[in-house]
């Protein structure tokens, strides 16, 4: 995330959107969930648009158990990142979307 900060200092046109191909991340421990967190929170502060892609069941999983899929918006997670960039470009990114994968998550953990 570190890098993807500097890059958005860094362009001198607005960008208002990031995609996380999320595919390679299968457990983050609760100080990478709430660093991820607070680094969401000021990204939307900012107006920045986040979506997330990729999202495997055990990842997906604990961020239903912390709160984080309602927070980042059921309609602003992929199956993949093609999907992601379609629905960005066509600007229809909605809640209901992509809410039957996004809901997914295992309940009981």
């Amino acid at each position: 995330l570190n890098a993807l900060e500097k890059r958005y200092e860094q362009k001198d046109q607005a960008i208002t959107s990031v995609i996380l191909d999320m595919g390679s991340i299968t457990f983050m421990d609760v100080t990478a969930i709430n660093a991820f967190r607070e680094w969401l929170t000021n990204k939307h502060e900012a107006g920045l648009g986040v979506q997330l892609a990729n999202i495997k069941g055990p990842l997906r999983d604990q961020f239903h158990k912390h709160g984080l899929l309602e927070e980042i918006g059921q309609g602003n997670i992929f199956l993949n990142v093609d999907d992601a960039v379609k629905a960005r470009e066509k600007g229809q990114i909605t809640d209901q979307e992509y809410s039957a994968f996004a809901t997914q998550a295992e309940t009981s953990k």
